[in-house]
């Protein structure tokens, strides 16, 4: 019997505010990231990047590994940062 995909909504944060989105277990953490970036219309390029962070522990997430290899979990809280001070 086939295991079934499995969907847990997320908490995504950034300095420009968070939201909370569903994403299959399946997908990696550069999906969650891909996310974040169109919603909050974050700037790419320049020498700017952004990294992955689970709040509940501080893990640095591996962009390509997949939500359920990296034990998240539902309502999970991911921070996203950069590699750039930001103004404000």
């Amino acid at each position: 019997m086939a295991a079934l995909s499995k969907h847990i909504e997320l908490e995504i944060k950034t300095t420009s505010g968070h939201f909370s989105h569903g994403f299959d277990t399946q997908a990696t953490a550069q999906d969650v990231l891909d996310q974040a970036i169109k919603h909050f219309r974050l700037h790419e390029g320049g020498g700017v990047s952004y990294s992955l962070r689970l709040e509940r522990n501080g893990q640095q997430l591996a962009l390509g590994e997949s939500l359920q290899d990296l034990g998240l979990r539902e309502h999970d809280v991911v921070i996203v940062q950069t590699n750039q001070a930001q103004d404000g």
